[in-house]
This record gives C-alpha cells, structure tokens and sequence, in this order.
C-alpha cells in the first residue's frame, strides 16, 4: 500500500482502522465516484482526519483534496467528525478514551499549542463512556497483548472479557500502607485542610502509586477504606 508522502497526525490514528474489505470498498468507490470529502491537514500539514481516503487516493495515484484545520481544539475536532460517521462499541469507545488519557503528563501527543491531555473523566464524557470503564481499558492498555487489543479495536472483543483473562492483582499490604504514609505526608503540606475538598485530589495521587492504584480502581471498597485510612493518618489518629 502506498502511504503517499503526507506524514499521518497521532489524532488520526485514534480511532480504529478499517478492516482490508472495508478499505477495497473505499478504493473501489473512489475510484467510481472521485473523493467527496477532503483530507484535514493540520497546521503543521500532517493528515488530521481522513487517513483512509488519503491511503486510497495514494493508492490510486490520486492527489486528494486538503483543507487545513485553523481552529484551536484538533482533538474535539477530530472527535466531532469521527463520533458522528463512526458506529463503535461500548469498549471500543472506552479503548479511544484511554489511549486519550494514557499520555503522560505534560505531554504534547494529542493536544495542541501546550493545551493539556483530557483526564480519565473528560475523556470518558467525550466518548460517552464510565471512567471505570476508561480505567479498565487503560489496563488492558498496559497488560494485555496485542491480539486481545487488536480484537477491541475491530468490536469483536470488550473491555471486560479482556480484564476478566489478565492475572488476579496481587494483594501487597506492607506496599500500600507505605503508599498510604507517602499521600499523607504530602497531605502535611496543604496548608488548609478540608475533607470535602480534598478527596478528589486524594483519588488522583492514590491512582498515580504503582503500589496500590490498579488494587484502587478494581476495588472501590478499598479505595473508601485507603481514603479513611489517609485521612486518619494526616489526622494523627
């Protein structure tokens, strides 16, 4: 397959690839019926939405019709065109909001001119998915292989079936409670303290400890049970 000399944006790739028939068909009705909607470019002139139809029209020896997107969000925009042409699956939804949030932190990947990767809940409300859900796909994300990713993406797999075949998460009670010290240490140094305000932070730093964040997310009646504990500790108690 030709892949034409247009460099492909990360946000193109977001969304699943279409299956070798599902791309036949396209070649095919270009081929027939000319291109009948552009190639998105972004700013720096790489292929923001329309990587199929560009690999078709390459494929054709075709010169493809380009727009540049001006705005300021590629990400929403990318987001709106795709949502709205796509029919996804519950998981496969849930895999594009992981891979949304799975950058780290301060990344530039899927955001543009330094705007900030969405988070698990911003993602999983663009997607139209729980953040349990997000969270479970970032661990198939990180445990699974390639196969079982590979088979969400096309819809014929789910999240869950892939969280049911990985490995129980191993209990390590002396490594959380040493986590649950080092969040309320770093609770020591907010100088005013209010509970209420306080758990949200709470949840993001438990979930960034290796120690105890997948035991966090599977289990939210020890995710209550290490936020009374912290509390407790910063309290003295």
């Amino acid at each position: 397959m030709d892949t034409g000399d247009l460099e492909l944006h990360p946000l193109a790739e977001l969304f699943p690839k279409m299956t070798d028939e599902e791309f036949n068909d396209l070649v095919m009705s270009i081929e027939e019926n000319g291109l009948r909607e552009p190639i998105w470019l972004s700013r720096d002139g790489r292929v923001l939405d329309g990587r199929h139809r560009y690999l078709a029209c390459c494929e054709l020896g075709i010169e493809p019709e380009t727009r540049t997107f001006d705005g300021d969000d590629e990400l929403q925009f990318v987001l709106d065109l795709n949502l709205n042409r796509r029919h996804l699956t519950t998981s496969q939804r849930a895999l594009i909001a992981a891979d949304m949030a799975n950058m780290e932190h301060g990344t530039n990947r899927f955001s543009v001119e330094g705007q900030n990767c969405p988070s698990i809940e911003e993602a999983s409300e663009a997607l139209n998915v729980s953040p349990r859900s997000v969270k479970n796909a970032k661990r198939v994300l990180r445990e699974a292989d390639e196969d079982t990713i590979d088979a969400i993406k096309r819809g014929e797999e789910t999240v869950g079936g892939a969280i049911k075949k990985l490995k129980p998460l191993p209990v390590q009670r002396e490594n959380r409670a040493q986590s649950i010290a080092a969040v309320a240490s770093l609770c020591r140094n907010i100088a005013s303290y209010d509970p209420k305000t306080l758990i949200g932070p709470l949840k993001d730093h438990i979930e960034s400890l290796p120690n105890i964040r997948e035991e966090f997310i599977t289990d939210m009646t020890l995710g209550s049970r290490v936020l009374s504990e912290t509390v407790a500790l910063f309290n003295g108690e």
